[in-house]
């Protein structure tokens, strides 16, 4: 049978569109963020690099870095100014393997202290990678608070229904606003033991002669935390955690 040129014409559209619809690439799979860091110690007043390596299996797309603070107390209770916060939006094209590197500027009046990195990624067909979290300190040698811890020691050990009388020294250039003892269990067997001190103290606190601080441990197995946080009245602030264990 002879086909005329429309017949013709017809099959060599389908058969196009046949072809076509097999070079359409499903893509259901994930783009990775496999790592994130910051150059440098971020401190005031100084520029460091926010550097990312990410992937995917056809074409990476587009990725986003948010950066909050993470003081844990009122916006009111310091100046929004002071408080430093970051977004940014970047484009990678035709690429299946990228390393990101940002600098990221740090004005000289924002309040040191500890903040939150995020970062987000989606490749071109949509697939969103697992979000990356990156808890960092920004410093500031002359204004933010030095905090040493004596007593516990990192990583010591303790029998149960034990008491730990905590030690150590404070320091600010200006003044102390607060200072709270917080001790936690991450499996969440032991309530958590808080002491707040609020004061106003130019130069130094003993942790031990002014604040009097003795923590008694459970009847529980297991590893703990003391966090300790001290913030300044301008809104600096320090934390440092001390792990422990109970046996």
């Amino acid at each position: 049978m002879k086909l005329t040129k429309h017949t013709r014409a017809l099959i060599t559209l389908l058969f196009l569109g046949v072809l076509s619809c097999k070079k359409e690439v499903k893509d259901n799979i994930k783009p990775v963020i496999s790592s994130i860091a910051i150059s440098s110690t971020p401190a005031t007043g100084t520029t460091v690099n926010i550097i990312a390596s990410v992937s995917d299996d056809i074409s990476l797309g587009t990725y986003k870095i948010t950066i909050v603070d993470d003081f844990g107390f009122d916006a009111d209770s310091i100046e929004d100014t002071k408080r430093f916060t970051y977004t940014y939006v970047g484009e990678i094209e035709d690429e299946t393997s990228f390393n990101i590197s940002i600098p990221l500027t740090i004005d000289a009046n924002i309040a040191a202290g500890p903040y939150i990195l995020n970062m987000s990624l989606i490749d071109r067909k949509g697939n969103q990678a697992e979000s990356k979290i990156l808890d960092f300190e920004i410093i500031n040698s002359a204004d933010q608070p030095t905090l040493s811890i004596s007593n516990p020691v990192q990583n010591s050990n303790y029998n149960i229904n034990d008491s730990i009388v905590l030690t150590g020294i404070i320091t600010d250039d200006k003044a102390i606003q607060s200072i709270e003892f917080n001790t936690t269990t991450p499996n969440g067997l032991y309530d958590t033991q808080l002491f707040q001190f609020d004061i106003v103290v130019i130069d130094t606190w003993n942790i031990q002669a002014d604040g009097d601080v003795k923590i008694y441990l459970p009847s529980t197995i297991g590893d703990y935390e003391l966090e300790t946080e001290v913030r300044d009245t301008s809104g600096n602030m320090k934390r440092e955690t001390i792990n422990f264990l109970v046996n």
